[in-house]
């Protein structure tokens, strides 16, 4: 595997639905320059061993990591606050001519469940494709933060957040439901893979 490229990380508002059809989108936000996606898949093992040999197995989806790193959240400084209201579920309030910005956080905040999507940049052969993934039901935890007194060489502190994702049931077209939590799509250019995100999520 040569993937060599991380970039536009977008979340979205999802609407799911009870008639076996993949959520829908909107309201889509750009997370912040990306710096790092790790994603883990989750599965339990349930073993039947006879006649001293392994005899049947099942494998079960429990969910999944996903730890973002972004260079921070958002793209510009306006959009720090309400990437994390957000992500997070806390409340963005914004500037008046009495007040500025605010980000409030609250102990009864709940984070909501949002459609993620990035573009991995992989090189094959010397050919160079872009993959789009994107997870259906994925819910972050507020991070942990630290300031620092800046010393002699600047230091350069990012958010690293971390989400948890699950499966939605989908049926497909011979009628067969499953639990989806994750679909990747490739396109030959990157503005294809850009506008295929900006299309589905609705990001102007």
């Amino acid at each position: 595997m040569a993937l060599i490229g991380l970039k536009y990380l977008a979340a979205a508002e999802t609407t799911y639905t009870d008639d076996g059809a993949l959520p829908t989108f909107s309201g889509g936000m750009l997370l912040g320059k990306g710096i790092q996606a790790d994603k883990e898949a989750e599965f339990s093992i349930t073993e039947l061993y006879a006649d001293n040999e392994l005899a049947e197995s099942s494998k079960d989806f429990e969910g999944g990591t996903l730890t973002l790193n972004t260079a921070d959240f958002g793209y510009t400084s306006e959009s720090i606050f309400p990437v994390q209201a957000m992500l997070f579920g806390h409340k963005y309030i914004a500037a008046t001519d009495d007040a500025p910005a605010t980000l409030r956080k609250s102990a009864d905040d709940v984070p909501p469940y949002l459609g993620i999507a990035y573009i991995k940049t992989r090189q094959f052969n010397n050919d160079i494709s872009y993959e789009v993934t994107m997870l259906y039901k994925v819910q972050f935890a507020p991070p942990s933060e630290t300031g620092k007194t800046k010393g002699k060489n600047v230091e350069f502190s990012t958010p690293s957040f971390e989400g948890t994702f699950y499966s939605v049931n989908c049926t497909d077209s011979e009628g067969n439901t499953r639990a989806v939590y994750e679909d990747t799509y490739r396109f030959d250019s990157c503005a294809d893979a850009v506008d295929y995100i900006k299309t589905v999520f609705g990001i102007t």
